[in-house]
């Protein structure tokens, strides 16, 4: 398949609207379906409610963008009615559901990918690029994402008991994690500890965890008081042997690859091509794909999730 015409998205949020129908429609689409719990606010889109009809038709792709404690759902739902589905980010709310969807995907020879689309940016395939070829052993992987002070909370977050920003926010930190450590041994974490931060911030979470003996770190904060002058900063560091490399988010969305403090590439935040990407991708893929990316990340959120819990709640959850 090279082109898109028939489309069904499941959550016409912001989402949705502002980066994937653009990217859809770029690639073709002239039919696309919306189920969601209100009418959206889109034109050119077909409300069909609140639920999938089933009455025989079949689209070229889903999109599901609904919240995520309802992907399991939709992702199972819209197995019946098309070939190839892409999920938003987080993947489920837990491991326990992903093999489930998994499942049924499987039964049906869907094609599912879960939207984890900053791998797909050129900045990011130059600078794991520069990650293998720089010379030494990796000694520590560290990721974090950080918004500043003022930014109004987001519907899809939730408690921190729940997963909060972290659950979000830092699967988009573990996968990119995933393309530095673990291309092909995906289940090899041999720790994981999980703290929520004091340091102020109304919401904020740091995991440390080691693999195959390479220890790596993720933290992430909402409403931190830290002193940069852009909103949001999101940042991957590789220390190797003598060598520092950074994948650094800042000033209003640039992108910058850098290597010992030497910027070797730049790219704007802004802009459709990692979505395009993303989406061709998906259409690429076989029947026999199984994103282990999105099972990696979410054993991971379980895992520190689980930390986090007393004995207690652990055995009654």
């Amino acid at each position: 398949m090279s082109a898109v015409r028939s489309v069904l998205v499941i959550g016409c949020g912001v989402i949705a609207r502002g980066v994937h129908l653009p990217t859809l429609r770029q690639l073709g689409a002239t039919t696309i379906d919306v189920v969601d719990v209100v009418p959206p606010h889109e034109q050119g889109v077909n409300y069909l409610g609140q639920f999938i009809p089933y009455d025989g038709r079949r689209y070229d792709v889903a999109l599901i963008a609904s919240p995520p404690s309802s992907h399991a759902f939709w992702l199972q739902e819209a197995a019946k009615v098309t070939d190839r589905i892409l999920c938003e980010k987080p993947p489920t709310t837990t491991l326990d559901e992903l093999r489930a969807v998994m499942n049924t995907v499987a039964a049906h020879r869907t094609v599912l990918l879960f939207g984890f689309h900053n791998c797909f940016r050129p900045s990011w395939q130059f600078f794991t690029t520069q990650v293998r070829t720089t010379p030494g052993r990796i000694l520590v992987v560290e990721g974090w994402y950080r918004r500043r002070a003022g930014l109004p909370h987001q519907p899809w977050h939730l408690t921190p008991e729940e997963g909060g920003v972290w659950r979000d926010l830092g699967s988009h930190i573990l996968s990119l994690i995933y393309d530095i450590l673990l291309p092909q041994t995906f289940a090899k974490v041999t720790s994981v500890e999980f703290h929520w931060l004091p340091q102020g911030a109304d919401h904020a979470a740091k995991v440390d965890a080691t693999c195959d003996t390479i220890p790596f770190t993720v933290t992430v904060s909402w409403l931190d008081p830290w002193e940069l002058h852009n909103n949001e900063e999101v940042g991957i560091r590789v220390i190797k042997d003598g060598h520092v490399l950074e994948w650094l988010v800042q000033d209003g969305g640039t992108i910058t690859v850098q290597v010992d403090r030497k910027v070797l590439c730049c790219e704007q935040w802004f802009g459709l091509h990692p979505y395009e990407a993303e989406w061709q991708a998906l259409l690429r893929l076989t029947p026999s794909f199984k994103d282990l990316r999105a099972v990696w990340v979410q054993q991971l959120l379980d895992a520190a999730l689980a930390a986090t819990m007393s004995p207690a709640q652990a055995v009654a959850g």
